[in-house]
């Protein structure tokens, strides 16, 4: 069923406000909002008319949830009697009312479109208050959804769910008697506006003592805080003095890096020249060195041998041609 064309139409809903609590007797009192279900206490003379049950709560409004609720028959004749020509109703309630209520589950489907919960599940009241209302305004039938609820709202009486709230709309369908049509309605949720009365004089108390408690914690914790602030100071300054020093060991350590490694090549050159040292200091090496001299020396005394040769070869030529010369010499002086 398609759920978009019934919002042009106007449709009467009858949305129950949510109920105030009152003191059962304090008849003035009535229609006075109250912001929780807490029952209150009653003063002694109230119980006392009320047969000294101290279990009697009292519900008022400004709508049809106008009530008062008794856990005494006894309590509810003298209510009755007396809040006649108030007109407003009085409610006896029941201690096994509620008891074959079905529980409340909720399904994987119920999830997929968006109902989360049931208005019998969202609100804490007095057990008596509680049941009346779950029994009065039907809350175990009525259900709780999102904006997806809103999107998905066609598909919603699938699920066998009648009532359906969002925080935009009241979905209702209704079944007609003479035969299987499902009628719907849609109205739009105006914000609920509850008035602050009759607040605990002992909740004040207590709130106004936290509050002491809180700003003695926040007073603790600000010093604790500028303590630490103090700390952080004096933290952060050795953290730069680690710096310096850190800086000027890591200068110190690069000298020193840099001397080793001259070191170093200091030292490769040193043995370089030793092993070079003991080359030429090795026998083994030295005869090599002069077998080779003495081989280069034999060389060169054959060398010398044979210029002498030729010298000597030379000389000869030269004595023999003095000796022709001198006799041709000798033959000239004799002519």
């Amino acid at each position: 069923m398609d759920l978009s064309s019934l919002t042009s139409k106007h449709h009467t809903i009858n949305q129950p406000s949510p109920p105030t609590a009152t003191v059962a007797g304090d008849i003035p009192s009535i229609g006075q909002p109250f912001t929780g279900f807490t029952p209150l206490h009653k003063p002694h003379n109230q119980a006392a008319a009320l047969g000294g049950n101290p279990s009697t709560v009292a519900l008022a409004g400004d709508t049809d949830a106008e009530a008062f609720i008794t856990q005494d028959s006894d309590d509810r004749d003298f209510l009755f009697k007396n809040l006649r020509s108030y007109d407003v109703p009085v409610i006896n309630h029941v201690g096994d009312e509620g008891q074959h209520r079905n529980p409340f589950q909720t399904t994987e489907e119920m999830l997929k479109l968006g109902i989360s919960s049931r208005l019998d599940q969202v609100f804490e009241a007095p057990h008596a208050v509680k049941d009346v209302l779950t029994s009065q305004f039907g809350l175990e039938h009525s259900y709780i959804g999102s904006k997806e609820t809103d999107q998905k709202a066609d598909q919603v009486l699938g699920l066998r769910i009648m009532d359906v709230w969002t925080p935009e709309n009241h979905y209702r369908w209704s079944r007609s008697r003479y035969g299987d049509h499902v009628s719907a309605s849609v109205e739009s949720v105006t914000r609920s506006q509850l008035l602050l009365c009759n607040l605990d004089v002992g909740e004040i108390e207590r709130l106004k003592s936290r509050k002491t408690e809180l700003e003695d914690t926040i007073s603790t914790i600000d010093s604790d805080l500028k303590a630490l602030q103090m700390e952080l100071r004096q933290k952060e300054d050795e953290a730069a003095e680690h710096r310096r020093e850190r800086e000027e060991i890591v200068n110190m350590s690069q000298k020193e890096k840099k001397k080793r490694r001259e070191m170093e090549n200091l030292v490769h050159q040193r043995r370089i020249k030793l092993k070079s040292i003991e080359r030429e200091n090795d026998p083994d090496v030295s005869i090599t060195k002069v077998i080779d001299q003495v081989k280069e020396l034999k060389i060169q005394r054959f060398q010398c041998a044979m210029e002498i040769k030729g010298l000597l070869v030379e000389a000869v030529a030269y004595r023999r041609s003095f000796a022709e010369l001198n006799m041709v010499s000798i033959e000239l002086e004799a002519k």
